[in-house]
């Protein structure tokens, strides 16, 4: 008939029913006779061609004259209709000439896209070739090249195979092909302006360009001037200017082209807000047009499955099916589902998931804190993926209902009730939850992944198996995430095992639907797993369940139904269930269906009727891949013998006789009645259960078994199987050992034996008083630390190993953790289960007692045991410094570094190890150092939790962080394991900023734990040592109760109690600053306010009364509330949580109420920590600290007493730092801002009256000045206190450090008036002599003329001349200067009545003996012919008669004795001689007279050394008072001449005289200037040169002091403890025992001897003296040069008045303000100068000065320590004296008192480190041993001190023994209150240093003390030199990273 029936199936099935909307079934029954054949065939060509909208058929296929390219479009351009932008394609065509006007109107005027595109197929077949290659070229230029080469494909194609099988490869590209963007733009003229802009995403331009053009609104011109711009922008402007062109006319076109192109709401609305601009002038459109477009989207498209049919259809043959989607039952029905790239392109960005869709997202990420979390913020959609990951690491089951996390926006109000706001609410398009979570999770690493699949499961949701990748388009399956779930489910005989799901045996059941039924297939799901229902798979009836989803085509979910025993089911085996998401027959591809079908035992399909009616034969050929299938028919049935009875029958009887299958069906419908819900669930449960144990079911098989047969890609890369296999090949090493049950003690020795040991010997160290047993103990603690390597196994050398090989992939560790997780907790399982398997076939024999069964509870290996051991191990090695070659391990810092790095990724770290209760302390303070460094060395919060045994403490964390602490019944916490997690900060407030990055959580185990109560006494220790850490660490404390158990609460308040009970009492003058938060869990009716109000009174009540019972256990009155010792608040610091479960197994889940009443706790928790006044935070190097102390503490018997806070001494040391800054700041701006002014202000005067005023003002502003800076220095300071982490603990020293900067202020000013006043009376000597001068000059000058006129016409010789000066200078000072020097300038000599009158004043009692030492040394007189005071102890004349023997000895032992201690009497004089040299020469080296003041201030010095002499040896010796005396007149006869030498020698260069001098040079060069006929102007500059010099040189002198001061604070210790650290390494390298002595004896005569010895080799060895006088003399000239510079400028040439411009010249000078009157002659030869030439006279000044600089320099470059002398004050003394501080010394060991100032009463003393006693030189009294006991120890001990020792405090009168004669150390507090002496029982602890000394000096200590040192410990000689200085760096605290600048 000619008729192509092919092509017409394929015109019909691809164009004119396309759409479900436009689909028109016509059924027409025709029957045929023989005689209306041809009717008939006519008749139904006719309805083909009626139905198909088509031309007549032109005849056969073979005779039609059509082009290959019409061919080509007509076969492949229909199914790309939803790919192809065709309104951009035909702009493009038209704009190039290919399309007319009239053609475009044609096919514009087609209403349906397949009528379109038929008629534009048309119009290009018209043109031929031509267009199709315009064509082709248009699709390129339009972004869719790909089409077009696809097309050029298809046309080779189709040339060969003549257009077979090209449909195939159509559908394929167009299943997989991404969507291409189209341009969408905006409009008009005024309102166009203000509102269409805005609607540039809404606006189909394309379109509406068309519609113009075919409407005669645009012209073709004007079409090509729009189309040519290149951006959107551009394309809308000119698009506004072409309409604006045709008036209104267009604007109403415009309207109209709007609705006819579906955009009438659009039209609408610029209809309304015409109306409203028109009214309002504009004003407040905007807030409408952007309400519009915060809820408007684009046009919802319709995606390739609802268009097309598949191209299998077509190429079968087979009937053909439409998808007929009624859109009134889109309410009830499943959410659209799809694979639409381009929308998920658009709802990543949305999400900001861009970046993450490549770099992935990680646990440390995913638990980030986000402070900005808040009830009332309206959240953007970027804001929900990582809300959504914590809230369902959280535990709950909601996370997927974003629409709870507030992200709603407000709607304008004055649109809401229009018709356009149903638009606004309808056409918003929200993300379908189940597109984000899909998202989400492939955006997740693959350690999250897992820990997602965790929460997934305990919130009983469904677990994604099978997913589209994105972007690839592949099938990827999760397998990795399964490998970390374990089921517990039960056996045949109601045993609970536990199985890795990947192993579990199980049956697998599939659901899915064939087409699009009007049936929830999730819902049914749901009430399978569970009667009451649940939300385990996602469904329509859940929030947003409706949205349309895009990535969910193929996507298969899993979960697995466990059994339990004594549940009620019709499952006797575990179900995994499938969920395939999609229609079975379009969205998925062929190698996931064939998974499907090989895996599944059984699939329910769900198909409507409709469905069934029309795809009958593709249903078949879809369930004949299955082998047994349940058909869940949702449809009316009508009677059994109606249509559809036949029709299922039929299709059941096909199926059965074609496929060996079994087949089963049932309908959700009555007849024409559908069923119950509930029944339907039944039915399927029970058809299902009947299924699985049919003949054809095989046995059930694990997933592992079934994945064999995949050939889909899954998640485990390359990395994940190369981790596999190390972790396997460390397996094997274990399995060559031992078998699994055995490995703890095997693979692990380490912690199962040494550890248990050691701990217990650390605790005995910390406890032992007896110092011989405790030497014992500490070699028992060396051996146990001495490792072999035979000791460590090699699973543990070769996990080590594989941990530092790659250290640099991260990946790869994560994965090898994870599998050791696995594979270790598989073989766990494996032996338990034969254990219990064991018990269970030995029941009956145990009943008998023939038979013991193994213990099921032993301890198996885990992956925490190895890092236990790791940890352990590498702490031996550090302790014991063992290298880590000789244990066959890696570097432990590299070990340490890699765990440190796990860590901070969101790895928890073993603290404590709860099995052996033992710390490994330098292990964690190494990896928690890593860790401060690896995240910035950022402050933590610290949250810790604390409660009984399986009260829910871990979960409690979990939930609350999002964590995965360990969580089961019993005992699954072992010790105390930290974690931490970032605070996210970038989107809070400055309000909001919290001090703290980090959050640190602690974990601990649970008290009251039955297993560890072998006795109740030590049960009671434990739980109080291990609670008292606890407490300690946590800024938060969380104490967690279960439930309202009253015994529970009481043990729990008791050990909290005491507790903070402990804490408080071992920091009584700190102010607890930490939070306690008790949680009540498994609160039965959290709406009972009442019964929770009185629960809450009578826990307070409990608290109370524990506290109270602590107290008076403690010995401590006054506490009788927990309020007493800690901020409590019950309201607000006691919490009640619901049941954390609720359901009932196997499908219970994690309540809801107690997640987000758990999230709720964590951020009141933060949020208190922020706002909570005075808290401060700790680094992690802080806590490590802080950790250490509290250890040390509970380790020894009394915490209260033994517990000592290395934070708070940091802190101190770090105020101490600040403070110090602070003033030294202080003291050089007010030095160089008042020394500056009075040098200037006293340079402006030129006589003596206005000398004193503007002393008198200079003073008052220096008073006013102090008040400035002082008020700088408190301000710095206050906000020190503020800002500071240690803030809370630093506010105890506030009042005292601002009371220590008004003191200092008070002693800066009364420090510097001498000061000022001394520059103030050399400045009147300066005015004197130049008044002087000035009146005797007439005469000078006229002797000088007289001189000059002798020597003219004769031969000069400059020598001569010289000679005739002085004759004429020598008659000038005795003549005319003579009288008035005599009365101004007499100088006076009254040093020695100094001497004479101080010491008769301060001996006035003994007035005989030092008269009689006076007369020995001639009234200081006698010329004692020595150099220095060190070596002349014979010339003092002491004799044995002035040295006094301790009165305890008998009379025999004081012969004995006497000897010896004079001996010991002389070696401290030389002590103190060795220090008052140092003193001498200190005061020699002030460039001032040395007055009465000094004098007595130096015998005072000297004096207290005498003094302290006696104190020291008063148990041995001490000096009469006649040997007293005897020393100090030795001492003032020699300093005496050494004082009158220097006053003679400042005369010399600073009195009258000396300034005299200067002036005769300054006479001298002006009379050789004349004498030799030299210009005026030579002769000024050079004048000018001798003046700027003299005045330098005494500028320099006075300044210099002050820079030197400063420059050696950077040079020197700033601080006491930096000072003492370093002063005892120069010992220790200097290996001097004399040193040593002398150090012990005196420690501040060393210390001052040893900073001066230490500034003088720097200032004049390195030259840093000369350094500094360079850069001054440098500046001073600098500012001459300018000022000279600048002077020119006012004055450019010559000039007559010379003396201006030399004024101005000295008004320009800023740094050096030279005085007039020191030019005084220099303007004398300015009067001799008529005009001179300014620039050239500045010239031959700065020629002049040339030389200035080196001359100057070269006076202080030869400056000595010996020479030098110091203006005002001695810089190094100065230093020393504000470093050193107090100068108090302990009463018993002598060790200096640590405080670097001079403190009184307002502090106690203190010192860091106390010295053993024998050190100084005690000894037993009972066999004359050396005392090897601290001072530390002591006060913990028994030992007893002699009154001696304690300066007879106890008979301060009488100053002898008391009757007691010896007192405990321990109650030292009796007789030396303003002493703290820090406690400790570790003998170890605080004198390794000086146990150092001893060891190694033992044999000189002996000779010097006189005493047995026999009994120093062997180990004490093993000390290295590094160990030592190691100690010191320890035990002296420093912030400045001092341990390798210390050591040798």
């Amino acid at each position: 008939m000619g008729v192509d029936i092919a092509t017409y199936r394929g015109r019909i099935g691809t164009f004119s029913h396309n759409f479900g909307l436009d689909v028109i079934t016509v059924e027409c029954i025709v029957n045929f006779s023989q005689l209306m054949k041809g009717i008939g065939s006519v008749a139904f060509i006719g309805i083909l061609l009626i139905i198909a909208g088509i031309e007549q058929n032109p005849g056969p296929k073979e005779k039609e004259d059509k082009s290959i390219y019409t061919s080509v479009l007509i076969k492949v351009l229909p199914t790309f209709i939803e790919k192809l932008n065709l309104d951009k394609i035909l702009i493009n065509l038209m704009t190039k000439g290919t399309l007319s006007t009239d053609q475009l109107k044609d096919i514009s005027k087609e209403q349906t896209i397949s009528d379109r595109m038929g008629a534009f197929v048309s119009e290009i077949s018209k043109n031929g070739a031509e267009a199709y290659n315009v064509l082709k070229t248009a699709l390129k230029e339009s972004d869719q090249e790909n089409l077009a080469n696809y097309l050029g494909e298809v046309e080779n194609e189709f040339t060969s195979t003549d257009g077979d099988g090209v449909n195939s490869n159509v559908s394929s590209l167009s299943a997989t092909e991404r969507v291409l963007p189209q341009e969408e733009k905006s409009i008009h003229t005024s309102v166009l302006t203000k509102v269409l802009p805005t609607f540039t995403e809404k606006l189909n331009l394309d379109r509406i360009l068309i519609s113009l053009v075919t409407k005669g609104i645009l012209s073709t011109d004007q079409l090509k001037d729009i189309t040519k711009e290149q951006t959107i922008s551009d394309r809308m402007g000119a698009f506004i200017s072409e309409i604006s062109k045709n008036g209104a006319e267009a604007y109403n076109v415009l309207k109209t082209a709007l609705k006819e192109s579906d955009q009438e709401n659009l039209a609408h609305y610029l209809e309304e807000v015409e109306t409203e601009f028109t009214s309002t002038d504009g004003d407040g459109v905007n807030a409408n047009v952007s309400s519009l477009l915060a809820t408007e989207s684009v046009l919802p498209q319709v995606s390739a499955n609802e268009l097309t049919s598949t191209a299998d259809q077509v190429q079968k043959g087979s009937d053909i099916c439409y998808e007929i989607v009624d859109k009134s039952q889109n309410t009830k029905e499943d959410a659209a589902v799809s694979w639409n790239a381009a929308e998920l392109k658009r709802i990543i960005t949305e999400l900001g998931l861009t970046e993450q869709i490549k770099t992935k997202i990680t646990i440390s990420e995913a638990i980030q804190m986000d402070l900005s979390d808040d009830e009332s913020k309206t959240y953007e959609y970027n804001d929900i993926p990582f809300m959504f990951l914590q809230r369902l690491l959280s535990g709950n089951s909601d996370a997927m209902d974003y629409e709870s996390y507030n992200t709603r926006k407000n709607i304008n109000s004055k649109s809401r009730g229009s018709v356009l706001d149903m638009y606004q609410r309808k056409e918003n398009r929200k993300i379908s939850p189940l597109d984000l979570f899909l998202l989400v999770f492939q955006c997740c690493d693959p350690m999250l992944k897992q820990l997602l699949f965790q929460k997934l499961y305990i919130c009983k949701l469904a677990l994604p198996f099978i997913y589209t990748e994105y972007p690839s388009t592949k099938s990827v399956m999760s397998v990795w995430p399964l490998r970390s779930l374990v089921v517990e489910t039960s056996d045949g005989v109601g045993k609970m095992e536990e199985f890795e799901l990947l192993d579990l045996p199980i049956n697998v059941v599939s659901f899915a639907r064939f087409g699009r039924p009007n049936f929830s297939k999730s819902n049914l799901l749901n009430g399978f797993l569970c009667n009451k229902g649940c939300d385990t798979f996602f469904h329509k009836d859940r929030p947003l369940g409706m949205s349309t989803r895009y990535c969910t085509g193929g996507y298969v979910e899993m979960f697995v139904l466990p059994v339990m025993s004594r549940a009620k089911s019709n499952l006797k085996q575990p179900v995994l269930l499938l969920n395939l998401r999609g229609d079975v027959k379009t969205d998925f591809e062929d190698p996931v269906c064939d998974f499907i079908s090989r895996i599944s035992d059984v699939i329910a399909i769900i198909i409507d009727s409709n469905a069934f009616g029309i795809c009958s034969t593709l249903l078949e050929e879809t369930i004949k891949r299955f082998s047994t299938v349940l058909l869940i028919f949702n449809g009316p049935l009508g009677p059994p013998d109606g249509e559809t009875f036949r029709m299922l029958q039929t299709f059941v009887r096909n199926v059965k006789s074609r496929h060996k299958m079994l087949l089963q069906i049932f309908s959700t419908y009555s007849e024409i009645d559908e069923k119950n819900y509930t029944d339907i669930i039944t039915e399927t449960r029970e058809t299902i259960s009947e299924l699985l144990f049919s003949d054809s079911i095989v046995t059930p098989r694990s997933l592992q078994d079934r994945l064999g047969t995949s050939s889909i890609e899954t998640d485990e890369n390359e990395c994940c199987n190369e981790a596999c296999k190390s972790a396997n090949s460390i397996i094997e090493l274990m399995d060559k050992i031992s078998s699994p049950d055995k490995w703890a003690e095997i693979v692990t020795p380490i912690q199962n034996t040494t550890s248990k040991e050691l701990g217990v010997c650390v605790k005995a160290s910390y406890r032992n008083k007896d110092s011989g047993s405790f030497e014992v103990i500490r070699t028992r603690i060396s051996e146990l630390r001495d490792l072999q390597e035979s000791r460590i196994s090699p699973s543990i050398k070769s996990f080590s190993h594989c941990l530092i090989e790659h250290e640099n992939d991260l990946s790869y560790i994560h994965y090898l953790l994870s599998w050791m997780k696995i594979l270790l907790e598989r073989r766990k399982r494996t032996c338990a289960r034969a254990v219990v398997n064991q018990s269970f076939r030995c029941s009956e024999d145990i009943k008998d007692g023939t038979v013991t069964p193994k213990n099921s509870n032993s301890t198996y290996l885990e992956i925490d045991h190895i890092f236990r051991e790791i940890g352990h191990i590498s702490d031996f090695a550090i302790c014991s410094k063992t290298d880590h070659k000789a244990i066959g391990l890696p570097p432990i810092p590299a070990l340490a570094k890699v765990v440190a790095t796990l860590v901070a990724g969101g790895c928890t770290l073993e603290l404590l190890d709860g099995n052996s209760f033992y710390l490994p302390t330098e292990w964690i303070k190494s990896v928690l150092t890593h860790i401060h460094k690896l995240i910035g060395e950022q402050n933590v919060l610290a949250v810790s939790v604390l409660g009984v045994q399986s009260s829910g403490k871990s979960t409690l964390l979990n939930s609350m962080f999002g964590l995965k602490f360990p969580t089961s019944s019993g005992r699954c916490t072992k010790g105390m394991h930290m974690q931490i997690i970032k605070v996210k900060r970038k989107s809070i407030t400055d309000q909001r900023k919290p001090p703290f990055e980090y959050i640190l959580l602690i974990d601990t185990e649970g008290v009251r734990a039955p297993e560890l109560f072998d006795t109740l006494d030590t049960g009671y220790r434990r739980d109080n040592e291990m609670s008292t850490i606890i407490t300690g660490i946590g800024d938060i404390l969380m104490v967690n109760v279960m439930g309202e158990n009253s015994s529970e609460m009481r043990d729990i308040l008791q050990i909290v109690s005491h507790a903070f009970l402990r804490l408080k009492l071992a920091n009584e003058r700190l102010n607890l600053l930490k939070c306690c938060f008790f949680i009540h869990q498994n609160v039965s009716d959290m709406r009972a306010s009442a019964k929770l109000k009185q629960g809450l009174q009578q826990s307070v009540k409990n608290l109370d009364k524990a506290t109270e019972e602590a107290a008076c256990f403690e010995g401590i009155s006054g506490i009788t509330t927990f309020n007493d010792v800690i901020e409590f608040n019950p309201e607000s610091h006691v919490w009640y949580l619901p049941n954390v479960w609720q359901g009932h197994p196997p499908m219970y889940t994690v309540n809801q109420k107690y997640c987000e009443k758990a999230v709720e706790l964590k951020h009141h928790l933060v949020d208190k920590s922020i706002n909570k006044k005075g808290m401060s935070f700790k680094t992690l190097k802080d806590t490590v600290l802080h950790i250490e102390d509290l250890w040390k503490g509970v380790l020894a018997e009394n915490f209260v007493f033994s517990f000592r806070n290395s934070i708070e001494k940091k802190a101190y040391f770090e105020l101490e730092q600040k403070l110090r800054d602070e003033l030294c700041s202080l003291e050089c701006s007010f030095d160089s801002i008042i020394f500056q002014k009075a040098q200037n202000d006293f340079a402006r005067c030129d006589n003596v009256s206005s000398l004193i005023r503007t002393n008198t003002q200079v003073i008052s502003e220096m008073k006013q000045l102090i008040i400035k800076v002082k008020k700088e220095t408190l301000e710095n300071m206050e906000k020190f206190f503020t800002e500071h982490n240690y803030k809370d603990i630093m506010v105890k020293w506030k009042e005292h450090s601002m009371k220590r900067i008004n003191i200092f202020c008070v002693d800066v000013v009364a420090n510097r008036r001498p000061e000022i006043d001394r520059l103030c009376n050399n400045r009147e000597v300066d005015i004197k002599i130049s008044t002087l001068c000035i009146k005797h000059e007439e005469g000078l000058r006229r002797e000088l003329l007289k001189l000059e006129k002798e020597l003219v016409g004769k031969d000069i010789i400059k020598e001569d001349a010289n000679k005739k000066f002085e004759q004429v200078w020598k008659l000038f000072v005795e003549e005319s200067l003579g009288a008035d020097i005599s009365s101004s300038f007499d100088p006076k000599d009254s040093l020695k009545e100094d001497f004479l009158d101080c010491l008769r004043d301060m001996y006035e009692n003994h007035e005989p003996q030092l008269q009689s030492c006076l007369a020995d040394h001639n009234y200081l007189e006698k010329n004692l012919e020595i150099k220095m005071l060190s070596g002349s102890f014979e010339k003092t004349g002491i004799q044995t008669n002035d040295i006094s023997i301790f009165s305890g000895f008998g009379r025999r032992m004081k012969e004995v004795f006497l000897k010896t201690d004079f001996n010991s009497a002389k070696e401290a004089v030389q002590s103190i001689f060795v220090f008052v040299d140092h003193q001498v020469e200190h005061i020699c080296q002030k460039n001032q007279t040395i007055s009465y003041r000094d004098v007595r201030q130096f015998l005072n010095t000297v004096l207290d050394s005498m003094k302290k002499v006696n104190r020291q040896n008063k148990n041995s010796f001490t000096f009469t008072i006649t040997g007293i005396l005897k020393v100090v007149v030795h001492v003032s006869c020699y300093s005496y001449f050494r004082f009158k030498e220097a006053n003679f020698a400042h005369r010399q260069s600073q009195d009258f005289n000396a300034r005299l001098e200067k002036y005769r040079e300054i006479e001298r060069e002006r009379f050789l200037a004349h004498l030799l006929k030299r210009k005026s102007e030579d002769t000024a500059a050079c004048l000018m040169r001798h003046t700027i010099e003299n005045y330098l040189r005494v500028e320099m002198k006075e300044n210099i002091s002050m820079k030197v001061k400063i420059a050696l604070m950077n040079k020197l210790p700033s601080l006491k403890y930096i000072l003492l650290i370093e002063m005892l390494t120069d010992l220790v390298r200097e290996k001097s025992f004399d040193h040593f002595m002398r150090y012990i004896l005196s420690p501040k005569g060393y210390a001052e001897a040893w900073v001066a010895q230490k500034a003088e080799h720097t200032l004049f060895s390195e030259n840093l003296y000369e350094k500094i006088a360079g850069t001054e003399i440098s500046k001073y000239l600098y500012d001459i040069e300018v000022s000279l510079s600048e002077s020119i400028k006012k004055f450019p040439g010559d000039t007559f008045s010379i003396k201006e411009w030399f004024q101005h010249f000295i008004s320009l000078l800023t740094v050096l303000k030279l005085p007039k009157d020191c030019f005084h002659d220099v303007e004398k030869e300015f009067e001799v100068m008529e005009r001179v030439c300014v620039p050239d006279f500045k010239n031959k000044v700065i020629a002049e000065l040339k030389n200035t600089e080196k001359v100057v320099l070269d006076e202080f470059k030869s400056t000595t320590k010996e020479t030098v002398r110091w203006s005002g004050f001695n810089p190094i003394k100065a230093i020393f004296k504000d470093v050193w501080g107090c100068p108090d010394i302990c009463v018993f060991c002598g060790e200096p008192c640590m405080r670097g100032y001079a403190h009184e009463e307002v502090s106690t003393h203190t010192c860091i480190q106390h010295k053993p006693l024998g050190c100084s030189g005690a000894f037993d009294l009972k066999n004359g041993t050396i005392l090897l006991k601290s001072c530390h120890v002591n006060v913990m001990g028994d030992a007893e001190a002699p009154c001696a020792m304690i300066d007879f405090k106890c008979n301060p009168k009488k100053r002898t023994p008391c009757k007691k004669e010896f007192h405990p150390f321990k109650s030292y507090k009796m007789f030396v209150p303003e002493w703290d002496i820090e406690p400790s029982n570790f003998l170890d602890d605080k004198a390794t240093f000086w146990k150092w000394f001893i060891g190694k000096y033992d044999k000189q200590l002996g000779r010097f003390h006189r005493m047995e040192v026999t009994n120093v410990p062997d180990t004490w000689k093993l000390i290295s030199d590094q160990e030592a200085l190691h100690s010191l760096r320890d035990i002296y605290y420093s912030d400045v990273d001092c341990e390798d600048k210390y050591l040798p």
